[in-house]
C-alpha cells in the first residue's frame, strides 16, 4: 500500500525569516502570454501567479526546494506532489528519494523559477513552506513534470486544489507506463519499500 505524508494543516508560520515575509505571493491572476512570459497562461489561470523570476538557491528532495526570494531565502514545497524522502534526520530515505532529488536537481539547479499559489490551498503550511507550483524560467511546469517522469505521486491534502485532475491524471499514466518509482524494478509506487 502507498503511504503518504508530508503536508500538515497550515498553521501561524513560524517566527524567523518566513514570518518576516507576506504568507502570499505578490502575484495576481497574470496574462502570462500577454506579459510574454513563457508560461502557458491554461496553466496559471485562477492561480495567484508571480511574474518575478527567483533563483533557485538549492534543492531539498524530490518535492521541496529553496529560492531567494526578496534578498531572502524561502523554504517551497511542491504543491500536489508527493515525493519519497531523503533522509533529511528526521525520516528515513524512502525507495526512488535519491532519484527523485536528483531528478528535482537536473530540472532545477542554476535556474530560475517563477511561483503561483492555488486560491483552493494554504498558502504555508505548518512547517513555514510556500506550497506552490513551480515553472522554469523556460516554462517547464516542474510539479507535473515531476509526475509525468514518475519522480512523484499526486498529493491533495485536505480539499481539492485547481491542478488535482491533471495531476491525477499525470500520475496514472506514469504509473500505467512503468516510470520512474512505479517500475517494478524499483519501488512499484512502494516509497517504504527498501531502497
Amino acid at each position: 500500500a502507498l503511504a503518504l505524508g508530508g503536508c500538515r494543516p497550515a498553521q501561524a508560520p513560524p517566527a524567523g525569516p518566513a514570518a518576516d515575509r507576506d504568507a502570499a505571493l505578490p502575484g495576481t491572476a497574470v496574462d502570462t502570454a500577454a506579459a510574454g512570459l513563457p508560461v502557458d497562461p491554461a496553466e496559471t489561470a485562477g492561480l495567484t501567479f508571480d511574474a518575478t523570476l527567483h533563483d533557485v538557491a538549492y534543492v531539498v528532495d524530490g518535492d521541496t526546494l529553496h529560492v531567494r526570494r526578496d534578498g531572502r531565502d524561502d523554504k517551497v514545497r511542491l504543491l500536489g506532489i508527493n515525493a519519497p524522502e531523503t533522509g533529511d534526520g528526521r525520516r528515513d530515505v524512502q525507495c526512488f528519494g535519491r532519484e527523485a532529488r536528483s531528478r528535482m536537481r537536473a530540472l532545477l539547479d542554476g535556474r530560475r523559477v517563477y511561483l503561483a499559489t492555488d486560491p483552493a490551498a494554504d498558502t504555508r503550511d505548518r512547517y513555514g513552506r510556500l506550497l506552490a507550483y513551480v515553472w522554469r524560467d523556460d516554462g517547464l511546469f516542474v510539479n507535473l513534470a515531476m509526475l509525468s517522469d514518475g519522480f512523484a505521486n499526486e498529493y491533495t491534502f485536505d480539499r481539492p486544489y485547481h491542478h488535482r485532475a491533471r495531476f491525477r491524471a499525470a500520475a496514472r499514466e506514469a504509473r500505467a507506463a512503468g516510470r520512474g518509482l512505479w517500475a517494478p524494478e524499483t519501488c512499484d509506487g512502494d516509497f517504504d519499500a527498501s531502497p
